[in-house]
């Protein structure tokens, strides 16, 4: 078996390109968490994320209050525009009402 080379912490710094300074998806007034990021037969990227209002506590805000959404943009590290809700929340009467949040989007 061949050894592999396991990379310190420097070398791994010294690996990374910089993250452009506007990339991501953010929404003014919004705790936005959890992106998944499909790129679509359209050739853009989508991300799906969950998102929740800044008037809620961090916790339990994305317990009651969060939904997902979807963002798009020309490359994959961003910027990202948001486009629409995807599934709102649902309320504590229905089973997973509270928990409308971390989606995993695959292709």
């Amino acid at each position: 078996m061949k050894d592999k080379h396991i990379l310190s912490g420097e070398e791994l710094v010294d690996c990374m390109l910089p993250a452009p300074l506007e990339g991501g998806f953010r929404m003014e007034g919004y705790w936005v968490w959890c992106g998944s990021v499909v790129k679509g037969e359209d050739g853009k990227y989508h991300m799906f994320a969950s998102r929740w209002s800044k008037d809620l506590p961090m916790h339990p805000g994305w317990l009651v209050g969060s939904e997902i959404v979807r963002a798009v943009s020309d490359t994959p590290e961003g910027p990202y525009t948001f486009e629409e809700v995807v599934l709102d929340r649902r309320g504590a009467q229905y089973w997973d009402g509270r928990a409308t949040h971390n989606p995993v989007i695959t292709k």
